[in-house]
């Protein structure tokens, strides 16, 4: 009677779509990948159309599904299809599924390389006749190694280099998008000097860029959602206390949110279009937030986040709760989109 149950059960899941939501990896960000993967597993839980299974990269690149450790090469033996919740890898887990013939939700391994490196997003940007701070970057920044006079040394060297190039003041942060809790403000020369003494310690490519002042904003792009090809996310004005809205103040909340029936239609629908542009021109697969900034001269993008983070404080999650939607309602039409990639 055992036998008999125990392949009934059997053959009741057999075919079931296996999905995997891939997350932690090698990046700055491993600690919001995993909270960002567990959001997720945590909504798909109970489901009787497809299995949800636990894929996590740990700190040094070995794979897990739900918890045991495999292969990475064998990935495919344990799931269907993927969602990768890994913030800033540059692309690479999207490279290993290509690799495996895996189809998965988010963008393809070029976008995600594109959109990881700050620099070469901006310059996409300028290319498309947008508007984003003018920029320098600075490679081999380096010195965990030196000692603190010769440190002090270089920050100054490289600060000169900026200080000829770009006028002040300047936003300071790594050309990662994954390292976002390194961005500081400068002001002054000393300050600057400071700012690329404290970002060397630890970043080796960083970008300088100009400080751009105005009203802050986010809007972005959910495809097949809500019964639309490409939904808008209504644009919301990001209010805080601080000069410089940076990854740390979003991650505790320590911010509100205008909605968009708060602001002029004018402004309303500039932002709308050029979400609508970024997310076409950059390619993107999937969610797309985008962070721009109003200023007497003009709106500048300031970022673009593909595969947002999914947390309570998460600036996505606060524009859902303002549309009358939710993170179940969102994690499951992204399902429902995934479920269509299956070969």
């Amino acid at each position: 009677m055992l036998d008999n149950t125990t392949s009934s059960l059997s053959d009741l899941f057999a075919g079931r779509t296996r999905v995997g939501i891939i997350r932690g990896g090698q990046t700055p960000e491993y600690e919001l990948s995993l909270k960002t993967g567990a959001e997720i597993l945590r909504r798909l839980q109970n489901k009787h159309s497809y299995d949800a299974h636990d894929v996590v990269i740990d700190r040094n690149g070995s794979w897990f599904v739900d918890g045991k450790e495999i292969h990475e090469d064998t990935l495919s033996k344990y799931i269907d299809l993927a969602w990768i919740a890994v913030h800033g890898d540059a692309g690479g887990v999207a490279r290993k599924l290509e690799e495996l013939d895996i189809p998965y939700l988010g963008s393809d391994s070029i976008t995600s390389e594109l959109t990881y490196h700050r620099g070469r997003a901006k310059q996409r940007m300028k290319d498309l006749g947008l508007q984003t701070p003018e920029y320098i970057e600075l490679n081999n920044m380096y010195t965990g190694d030196m000692e603190d006079d010769d440190r002090e040394g270089f920050a100054q060297d490289r600060a000169m280099e900026v200080f000829g190039n770009l006028p002040g003041p300047w936003v300071i942060k790594p050309i990662a998008f994954s390292a976002r809790f390194h961005t500081y403000l400068a002001k002054t020369f000393p300050e600057l000097i400071t700012a690329l003494k404290i970002i060397s310690m630890d970043v080796d490519d960083v970008l300088v860029e100009e400080y751009i002042d105005g009203r802050e904003f986010v809007s972005g792009i959910i495809p097949e959602f809500r019964g639309q090809d490409k939904y808008v996310i209504p644009p919301h004005e990001i209010q805080h206390d601080k000069e410089l809205f940076t990854h740390q103040t979003g991650r505790v909340g320590d911010f509100t949110m205008v909605p968009a029936s708060r602001m002029s239609n004018k402004i309303k629908d500039i932002l709308q279009e050029l979400s609508q542009e970024l997310h076409q021109d950059f390619n993107l697969d999937d969610t797309g937030v985008f962070h721009f900034i109003l200023s007497p001269k003009g709106v500048y993008v300031i970022s673009l986040q593909d595969g947002p983070e999914l947390h309570e404080h998460a600036p996505l999650y606060k524009s859902l709760d303002h549309v009358g939607s939710n993170s179940d309602e969102f994690i499951h039409s992204r399902i429902a989109r995934l479920l269509k990639k299956k070969k």
